[in-house]
């Protein structure tokens, strides 16, 4: 006996003295590794390092003055002497090089025309940031802050370093149930070992067969809601809950003195009416068990979520569905920044891989991360299932070979495009449009994808000029302009130049040329033909555009010189684009595809709390039958009455958690296994000690 006790004390000893697991070093720790999304998220963030990689974040009064760029270099160099650090990432590479004159305002980052969401360099160059990558950084966030102040950067003011080593990718804080719950629960299970025992008093203790079978189900009660999540490190942790618990119950029902015989026969009768009670709420608690929602906040703790895009990075196609979607993830709650490489800037080159066939898109989240996190994560799930063009066919809008259906159909995307995003624009930037500047917005993006506009008086003369010297250019090079080179001939070849439109081709260039250049060669007439095709369309498109831009400003009711006033033009530049997509189905020849999976520490989050959910439901209904089968071991077919009472307190737990409506946290599932564990542990001791009193025989023990 003595060294069988010894044997159980060395084991629970080495449970106890365990640390935190080797698995809450990886950042996927908490989370059941054949989920998709922490799956993509592990390869996204060793790709890019993120894992590694903390963020410094500085105020200065003008990163872009001259001084500062030479102290942003100097502060870059300073970091990577700190410890632990392998390399740092800053904007000094991408800024042009300090020198009389340049930037010397304190609004210098407002005129650079840099991206209001770049990365490195936030907007108006108030502040600047830092990408340290390297081992345990957790303990060089005092050097960290050290190099910085000590680099010379002017910082702008005392608490300048507002972020000494924010980390990129979230890391598990701990193991999921640590050790403060697990001995919570193993302290319910002490006492209702202890309240079992005395309940049920007599003269004898319940014998060593009693008490395993106590023990037993002060284990099943522990780990029963544990046990079945297919997460790693939620296992070890329900198994060391196990036996914490069942040593707990063991000894609550050796330590407690023995009571009155009268008790159990007292606390006998009433079992059938507290069964009756407890069965009725233990139906309600099945019926209702499905409205509970499960969630996970641990992997939230970081101000970043991700979208890994798996595409081109250099197509078209791809960076403008990049814009489209950090246009949206910029108008909602709790978004502070939105980036990729789209938008070009200090640090987007860090948001594709090498050979640019996968990006990221970074997102930033503010203030109260956690829900901001869980909600944002919701609302991007939707976009990128409902909104996001996964495939793409190139269309080229001016393409009079296609049919009518599909330059129509492009130039609508196009034009849907821009409006969408000139709404969005001023969405986050606080405009609340009117309706007559939503369908003014409306009326001029389909002006610019549909109408070729532009001054006739200013087109006509420009194109006039371009012809003449086209002509003059053959004539200096001795080849002649033929019929053109009269002014008779002259008038009717700029006749014929000015009558080609937006649809004509190179083949209506070459024709205008031949009639009035017969001298041409063959190979002149085609170089020519091209050439005038390629400068007669720019000239229409520099019109256009400018008389688009100006009507789209005016239909936003947007500032010219305002800080809107760029993103607004690009939009209604888009507009006249000549390529764009049009969706189609992912298996069409020739498509573009895009592949978008959002991933970091929500997801995770998300990950872990549908196997909590799950887990905990399927453990459920295990350690019912479990903890059946030990008080059936220990009461025999009357033992069975205990079944109820053992799962009334859970019972109790999930019928508040199903009636409130409040998602069910790791804490409150904490709070749920020492329920069970209370309740089980009573029934056991209870159901031991009732043999014990009325079969003396049975209940000695060997």
């Amino acid at each position: 006996m003595n060294a069988a006790a010894a044997t159980f004390l060395a084991v629970w000893t080495a449970v106890l003295s365990d640390a935190a697991p080797a698995q809450a070093k990886d950042t996927a720790a908490w989370a059941p590794l054949d989920d998709a999304a922490v799956v993509r998220g592990r390869e996204t963030a060793t790709r890019f390092a993120l894992a590694d990689t903390v963020e410094v974040s500085v105020e200065v009064s003008a990163a872009l003055s001259p001084a500062n760029r030479t102290a942003i270099a100097a502060a870059e160099e300073a970091l990577r002497k700190a410890p632990g650090v392998r390399r740092v990432r800053g904007p000094a590479p991408v800024l042009p090089a300090g020198g009389p004159g340049e930037g010397a305002g304190p609004d210098s980052g407002a005129t650079t025309g840099l991206d209001g969401d770049a990365w490195l360099l936030p907007a108006g160059g108030r502040a600047v940031r830092f990408l340290v990558e390297g081992t345990n950084l957790a303990s060089a966030r005092k050097p960290i802050t050290e190099a910085i102040r000590a680099s010379g950067l002017p910082l702008a003011h005392a608490d300048a370093v507002r972020s000494a080593g924010a980390p990129l990718w979230h890391r598990p804080r701990g193991r999921p149930l640590g050790w403060p719950g697990i001995l919570v629960i193993g302290v319910w299970a002490f006492a209702a070992a202890a309240i079992g025992t005395r309940l049920m008093g007599s003269g004898r203790l319940l014998g060593w067969r009693g008490s395993l079978l106590v023990a037993a189900a002060g284990g099943v009660g522990a780990a029963g809601l544990f046990a079945a999540v297919e997460v790693d490190s939620v296992r070890t942790a329900a198994f060391q809950a196990a036996v914490v618990a069942a040593g707990l119950a063991a000894a609550g029902g050796v330590a407690v003195a023995a009571g009155r015989r009268s008790a159990a026969l007292a606390v006998t009768r009433r079992a059938p009416m507290i069964a009756g009670v407890a069965t009725l709420a233990m139906a309600a608690a099945v019926a209702l068990q499905s409205r509970i929602a499960f969630r996970s906040d641990e992997g939230s703790k970081t101000s970043f979520l991700y979208v890994d895009v798996r595409a081109d990075m250099s197509d078209p196609l791809v960076l403008r569905e990049l814009r489209r979607l950090t246009d949206y993830l910029r108008t909602l709650p709790g978004v502070a920044q939105a980036t990729s490489v789209a938008d070009g800037g200090p640090g987007a080159d860090m948001l594709k891989t090498a050979d640019g066939r996968e990006g990221l898109v970074l997102i930033r989240l503010d203030h109260d991360v956690v829900a901001h996190g869980r909600e944002t994560l919701r609302r991007l799930d939707t976009y990128l299932e409902a909104e996001l063009r996964g495939a793409l066919l190139s269309v080229r809008v001016a393409d009079p070979n296609l049919p009518a259906v599909t330059r129509t159909i492009a130039k609508g995307i196009l034009a849907a495009d821009a409006r969408e995003r000139i709404e969005r624009l001023c969405a986050r930037h606080g405009r609340r449009l009117t309706e007559e500047e939503v369908l003014g917005i409306d009326r001029v993006a389909k002006q610019a994808a549909f109408v070729p506009t532009a001054d006739p008086a200013k087109l006509k003369a420009e194109t006039e000029v371009e012809a003449r010297a086209l002509i003059a250019g053959f004539t200096s090079a001795g080849k002649g302009a033929g019929a053109a080179s009269t002014p008779a001939g002259e008038a009717k070849f700029l006749t014929a130049v000015v009558k080609l439109n937006g649809d004509s081709t190179v083949d209506d260039a070459r024709r205008a040329l031949a009639a009035h250049s017969p001298s041409l060669a063959d190979g002149d007439l085609q170089s020519a033909a091209r050439d005038l095709h390629a400068r007669l369309a720019e000239i229409r498109r520099r019109h256009a555009a400018e008389i688009n831009v100006s009507e789209m400003l005016f239909a936003a009711n947007v500032p010219v010189d305002g800080p809107l006033a760029p993103a607004v033009r690009q939009a209604t530049l888009e507009a006249m684009a000549d390529v764009t997509g049009v969706p189609v189905d992912p298996a069409t020849p020739g498509a573009v595809r895009i592949d978008a999976m959002a991933v970091g520490g929500a997801a995770h989050d998300r990950a872990l709390a549908g196997a909590l959910g799950d887990g905990a439901r399927r453990g459920a209904v295990l350690a019912l039958g479990a903890v059946a089968l030990i008080l059936f071991m220990a009461g025999g077919v009357r033992g069975l009455m205990w079944v109820p009472l053992a799962v009334l307190p859970l019972v109790v737990i999930v019928l508040g958690a199903a009636l409130t409506g409040r998602a069910a946290s790791m804490a409150d599932l904490v709070t749920a296994a020492a329920a069970l564990t209370f309740g089980a542990t009573l029934a056991a001791a209870a159901a031991a000690r009732w043999r014990a009193v009325t079969q003396p025989a049975a209940g000695s023990g060997a």
